[in-house]
């Protein structure tokens, strides 16, 4: 029955991924503070990273809030820090996750993946970097394509979730990695209307 049990529970997530994948899932939106996510998750992934990968945050208390799904933003940190652990693997190194905000321009838009339709301005950030193998350009391209691994046991499917996740909120994925020069991977979300509308609200005089 455990047997029964853990095959079921495979087979849901891999659903989910797919689902993720393919922009079909279902989005439960509120405003999220992307520093107070990634704290919350990175309590939850480090106990299953290898020996000697240490994970260090630097998370900025001024970003605006975005409008998503917590769950499926939940899965895209989970999946990146996961990825980059197995890029490090058992020769020990560093993930470096950091939120921020960012001034996008046309440039940095055409060069990204999911930016479709978005407009140069700012942008709240989430970045994961790594210290471990890196990619090649053949990789890089490759990386977000379902059932596409170059890990001996995964399903390819990870990195394929986070740009369908990306994509259902309109927002963007920025890549830079060489061999033997790590990754770092930078999420671009449009700021919620709600913080837009706080930010152009003229201050009140008494």
């Amino acid at each position: 029955l455990r047997d029964i049990q853990s095959a079921a529970e495979q087979a849901a997530e891999l659903t989910h991924q797919l689902l993720a994948y393919a922009g079909r899932g279902r989005f439960k939106v509120k405003d999220i503070d992307l520093s107070g996510l990634v704290s919350e998750v990175g309590r939850l992934v480090e106990v299953s990273l290898p020996k000697g990968v240490v994970v260090q945050n630097q998370l900025s208390d001024g970003v605006p809030p975005v409008r998503g799904d917590v769950a499926q933003l939940r899965q895209v940190v989970l999946n990146l820090i996961r990825n980059a652990g197995d890029a490090i693997a058992q020769d020990g190194g560093t993930i470096t996750v950091r939120t921020g905000q960012f001034d996008a321009d046309a440039n940095d838009l055409k060069n990204a993946m999911g930016a479709e339709g978005l407009e140069p301005g700012q942008y709240c950030e989430l970045e994961v970097s790594d210290t471990g193998c890196g990619m090649d350009l053949e990789t890089q391209q490759r990386m977000f394509d379902p059932f596409f691994t170059t890990k001996e046991q995964g399903h390819g499917l990870g990195l394929a979730a986070v740009l369908g996740i990306m994509k259902g909120h309109r927002a963007a994925i920025r890549v830079n990695s060489e061999p033997g020069g790590g990754t770092t991977i930078n999420l671009l979300f449009p700021p919620s209307e709600h913080a837009k509308h706080d930010a152009e609200e003229p201050a009140h005089t008494i």
